[in-house]
């Protein structure tokens, strides 16, 4: 899958779905960082603060979906998502960050929180 380096693919974005906290689904839209066939492992960044990211820990069952308008394709996968940070590979994945790229994981508020105002 090429969308991982294709900054114009439609399947660069996709929805993950994930078991919240509270038990219901909740789904939301991350970047493909990478793909790999033979092992058919993808890869996103999250900031380590979100929610997705406990959710994620006490039920690593995921669904992605892809949807490419132009093709009328929609592609579903399932499979377990494994946590990284602060191991080597979650080093190697910020440095692959470009400086604009980092400065949204460098925010004083965390994703999804609540910013007082519409």
């Amino acid at each position: 899958m090429e969308a991982a380096g294709n900054r114009t693919s439609p399947a660069r974005l996709l929805a993950l779905a994930t078991v919240g906290l509270d038990g219901k689904p909740q789904a939301r839209t991350v970047m493909l960082r990478d793909f790999r066939a033979e092992s058919r492992e993808l890869t996103i960044h999250t900031d380590f603060r979100t929610p997705k990211v406990e959710e994620i820990r006490r039920r690593p069952g995921v669904q992605c979906v892809f949807w490419d308008r132009a093709q009328e394709l929609q592609l579903r996968g399932s499979g377990n998502v494994a946590i990284h940070a602060g191991d080597a590979l979650a080093r190697i994945a910020w440095e692959g960050v470009d400086l604009a790229g980092k400065f949204s994981y460098l925010t004083a508020w965390p994703p999804g929180g609540d910013v007082g105002r519409p």
